[in-house]
């Protein structure tokens, strides 16, 4: 899934227009901000582990949070290319977060 979000935009899109669904850059700029707004309160909610035996099932649910996030950045499918590479980046970057909580399970 890495790719999708760097083909979709063209993948999709038909010789009548861009594909259905894909979002203007201002859109696509308001989608991140809900989805990192998602996150964010959602990472918020989350009671602190209150010993060492309770952390591991943190940083899995952590590590899940992520990649919710990183999973609703790749399915967007956005019509300007500078903005894919940009959601891209920001998406492989919020991936290996997610895996890094992961390996501190």
């Amino acid at each position: 899934m890495a790719g999708l979000i760097g083909v979709a935009g063209t993948a999709c899109a038909s010789d009548t227009g861009p594909a259905s669904g894909a979002l203007e850059p201002d859109a696509a700029r308001e989608r991140l901000a809900a989805a990192c707004t998602t996150t964010t309160t959602r990472l918020d909610a989350l009671a602190e582990p209150i010993d060492d035996a309770q952390r591991p099932a943190w940083t899995r649910e952590v590590a899940a949070i992520l990649g919710d996030e990183v999973d609703t950045v790749r399915g967007f499918v956005l019509l300007d290319e500078e903005q894919r590479e940009g959601f891209r980046s920001f998406a492989d970057n919020t991936a290996a977060q997610s895996a890094a909580w992961s390996d501190v399970a």
